[in-house]
């Protein structure tokens, strides 16, 4: 891989609450990786912070957006390392897998990908757990494009960021395949070492022993609580995914049968 200094080469770009912070925390260890401590600088995202009410329906101050703040993430990396970050917003925010490729085009793109209802019900929970809201699962998602339209934090997108197909089609189609790693959540917590082993072998480095036993931002999915959905609703929600799910299952080549 060519290395461009002061500048990411991969990216780890979603979904949220996939496995992202581990795989981070895990590349951290390789002597020849760099990421910064901003592990989610959202760049790339171009967000509107100037209109955004942090603390009430943002939550998230470290975003950046200025291009020399960015480069600044990179600058103590050494010579030979290779750069990257991992904001889990790329995946589904609108734009930003162009704006990635017109920075680099060879840039390596790093997807993880979860069942869509077990990965929004995961970001419902962390927003309860951090406190910034109170309602329960069914009117959080009934409130999504509500909120979107107010410009609420993306934490609040349970559906949007779980219909995958678009997104990632977008990103093979940008960056080729040769260029994009896609991974299953269950894939990397049942088989997490060969895993990582693989993202090493998909940026061009050489293996070397990682601490791979540490689970970073995970949650302990209530299924029961998740499941107390009445049916009809439950149902609704499949019904939902259903269709993005049959379409990415043929578009990546993987079975995704039991997501459905």
């Amino acid at each position: 891989m060519k290395k461009n200094k002061n500048k990411p080469n991969f990216l780890i770009v979603g979904a949220p609450k996939s496995g992202t912070t581990s795989l981070y925390q895990y590349l951290q260890q390789h002597k020849d990786i760099f990421m910064p401590q901003n592990k989610e600088p959202r760049f790339f995202c171009n967000y509107p912070t100037h209109l955004f009410e942090f603390g009430t329906k943002q939550y998230h101050p470290d975003i950046i957006t200025n291009e020399d703040d960015y480069l600044a993430l990179f600058e103590e990396a050494k010579h030979d390392s290779i750069c990257g970050e991992a904001s889990s917003d790329y995946l589904a925010c609108d734009g930003a897998a162009n704006r990635i490729y017109q920075w680099n085009k060879d840039m390596k793109i790093v997807i993880l990908l979860r069942n869509p209802i077990e990965r929004a019900y995961s970001e419902y929970q962390h927003s309860i757990a951090a406190k910034f809201q109170d309602l329960s699962f069914y009117e959080s998602l009934r409130m999504e494009k509500e909120r979107a339209i107010k410009l609420y934090d993306p934490i609040y997108s349970h559906v949007k960021r779980g219909h995958y197909w678009e997104s990632v089609s977008l990103y093979l189609e940008l960056f080729g395949t040769d260029n994009v790693k896609i991974i299953l959540f269950e894939e990397f917590v049942n088989s997490t070492l060969r895993v990582v082993e693989s993202v090493l072998t998909f940026l061009n480095l050489e293996p070397m022993k990682l601490d791979v036993t540490q689970h970073f931002n995970a949650s302990t999915l209530n299924k029961e609580a998740m499941y107390s959905l009445t049916k009809q609703q439950l149902q609704t929600l499949q019904h939902v995914f259903k269709n993005d799910i049959e379409q990415l299952e043929k578009l990546i080549g993987k079975n995704l049968k039991h997501w459905c």
